[in-house]
């Protein structure tokens, strides 16, 4: 067994740490030293268990990988509608200190070329069985 992809470690004190499962959600508080133990697969098997029940260990990281593509494909295939956020130009003159355009901002904006081949890319890539509603 390993330590899940998705198992952050975080300090809490001199020998303790968190392990955080962001797949799950949960958390335990375990001695520091343990960590080398679940590398050395030396822990017993109720500790396994209970840490394989809170998202911190995996049975191998491919399975593990395997599980979160398949997953990914479900919640897809779920979901019917398909949307798209286009930035059309990064002409902004707000000042928000979140902003992901950073120095990048400046009169900078997408040709009418590009918004063609961005749907032609949907088309022929999203909606290959399927037919486009709306237009740019």
């Amino acid at each position: 067994m390993t330590l899940s992809k998705y198992c952050k470690i975080y300090l809490y004190r001199d020998n303790l740490v968190h392990l955080f499962s962001t797949k799950k959600a949960s958390k335990i508080l375990i001695p520091k030293s343990m960590l080398k133990d679940i590398e050395k697969d030396n822990i017993s098997e109720e500790e396994k268990k209970t840490l394989t029940e809170l998202g911190s260990l995996v049975n191998s990281a491919e399975e593990e990988k395997k599980e979160m593509l398949g997953f990914m494909d479900e919640i897809n295939a779920a979901n019917k509608t398909f949307s798209a956020i286009l930035v059309m130009n990064l002409d902004c003159n707000l000042a928000c200190k979140y902003c992901f355009e950073g120095k990048r901002k400046g009169k900078f904006y997408m040709s009418r070329e590009t918004a063609d081949l961005f749907i032609d890319f949907i088309k022929n890539n999203v909606f290959s069985n399927r037919v486009l509603k709306g237009t740019v």
